[in-house]
């Protein structure tokens, strides 16, 4: 089949993040008459129906494509996983696994059956992507993983949301204060991602004008009863726990004059590319991806996981430095990872593999 005639496969369960669909628009992009389809599974039947006319098959969130009620479910799932694919190698269809979690979060129950899920999805993968070095490295360290693991970052949200509004519009919009110091934490609110300690360092700042806005739908109710009870009493909290519309997105980062992910633990961060994509600057634990995307003080501020009064001492310092500066090099950032660049370098690794070829790291 001619390369530009390419038929790309992404099975992915996730629909609220565009990270997929952008995915797909930004293939069909880079390279006309490339087709691009995607599923929200890999079954055997649909590939021996379907599947004749498929070059590329490309899995994201394995542990969530075998996350079902029940156990004989999530088992089920995960044996369709497994003959996906292997037949999908024995019909000559290559195969990439992009990791997004190197483990699951917080679901106990299903963390056993998201860690088979992702073990079958790296050892099988003809390719495995990651979005950064370190990444690459706990791969080959934790599943033996040693062949055609390539490194591509991950990409911006530039052009897909709206981004009209002024930064006095959309604090208009959101009741906050024209004059005040915004922190925002963007994104669905799961125990993992600290917003806990985040709401308790910034209630020991001093300036009364400051305000912490917190948006996103909650993972469970209890999550969202511990982040309202520790908000209680004090008007500079702002909580908007629920979805946020992509419309919507723009009202909060265009508000904030730094975004906070005080993660507990992180892969990969599309929180902070979707700052960057609004020239927003992050502050974050300096873990994972989170050095390299935060810069030496380029595109935002780090702190020590570690110790307790660092967040605190970070979201000081935040009303210190150079905002302006950081949110044009944030911005700078993000343009030189759009979806249209970023999908030329999975097309190399799809050309890669259709021509037989394999690499150590790539």
């Amino acid at each position: 089949m001619a390369a530009d005639a390419m038929k790309v496969v992404l099975v992915s369960k996730v629909w609220l993040n565009p990270y997929v669909s952008l995915m797909c628009d930004g293939l069909r992009q880079a390279r006309v008459g490339l087709q691009c389809l995607h599923r929200e599974n890999l079954l055997p039947l649909w590939l021996l129906l379907r599947g004749r006319n498929v070059d590329v098959i490309h899995l994201h969130w394995a542990e969530l494509l075998c996350n079902d009620p029940g156990p004989w479910k999530n088992h089920y799932n995960l044996a369709m996983l497994t003959l996906g694919l292997r037949l999908a190698k024995r019909m000559g269809i290559r195969t990439v696994y992009t990791i997004h979690n190197l483990h699951p979060h917080e679901d106990k129950e299903q963390a056993g059956m998201g860690e088979k899920a992702q073990r079958t999805a790296i050892q099988l993968a003809d390719a495995v992507h990651v979005h950064s070095g370190e990444v690459a490295e706990q791969t080959r360290l934790l599943y033996g993983r040693r062949k055609n693991i390539f490194v591509i970052p991950h990409p911006s949200y530039e052009g897909y949301y709206p981004d009209d509004v002024s930064r006095e519009e959309a604090r208009r919009k959101l009741g906050v204060p024209r004059d005040a110091f915004v922190y925002i934490f963007l994104g669905l609110v799961r125990p993992y991602k600290g917003i806990s300690e985040l709401i308790v360092s910034f209630r020991r700042l001093p300036d009364c004008d400051a305000r912490l806005v917190i948006a996103g739908a909650i993972h469970t109710p209890e999550c969202g009863e511990t982040i309202r009870s520790l908000a209680g009493g004090d008007n500079r909290v702002v909580t908007h726990l629920s979805y946020v519309p992509p419309e919507e997105v723009q009202f909060y980062l265009r508000s904030g004059d730094i975004c906070v992910l005080p993660y507990r633990h992180v892969t990969t961060s599309g929180a902070a590319m979707l700052a960057f994509t609004f020239g927003c600057p992050v502050l974050a634990p300096a873990i994972g991806p989170f050095p390299a995307l935060v810069g030496d003080g380029e595109r935002g501020i780090l702190f020590r996981p570690d110790d307790p009064d660092d967040l605190f001492g970070a979201l000081e310092q935040a009303q210190k430095v150079d905002l302006a500066r950081m949110s044009a090099s944030a911005k700078k950032y993000a343009s030189a990872l759009a979806w249209p660049l970023v999908a030329k370098e999975h097309l190399r690794v799809y050309d890669f593999l259709m021509g037989g070829h394999e690499n150590a790291v790539g």
